[in-house]
């Protein structure tokens, strides 16, 4: 399985498939999370959707010393 990092530095060089596996790894998750805080399916879909978005079209806001990607 390939790490969290290079999936990111892949992000970085937009490679849309590193985007697709880290959205299959903690796409359930950030849902989950969305659920909890709003409340309702459908706005949580449209959170997570947002989320994964800032990642692809920001991934420079991830940096390996600010911690685990997960906890990102």
């Amino acid at each position: 399985m390939e790490s969290d990092y290079d999936l990111m530095r892949r992000v970085q060089g937009r490679d849309a498939s590193a985007l697709a596996a880290l959205y299959d790894r903690y796409g359930s998750r950030v849902y989950a999370l969305a659920v909890t805080i709003v409340g309702e399916g459908a706005t949580a879909e449209e959170v997570t959707q947002d989320t994964f978005m800032k990642l692809w079209n920001h991934p420079e806001y991830y940096r390996i010393d600010d911690g685990r990607f997960v906890a990102w």
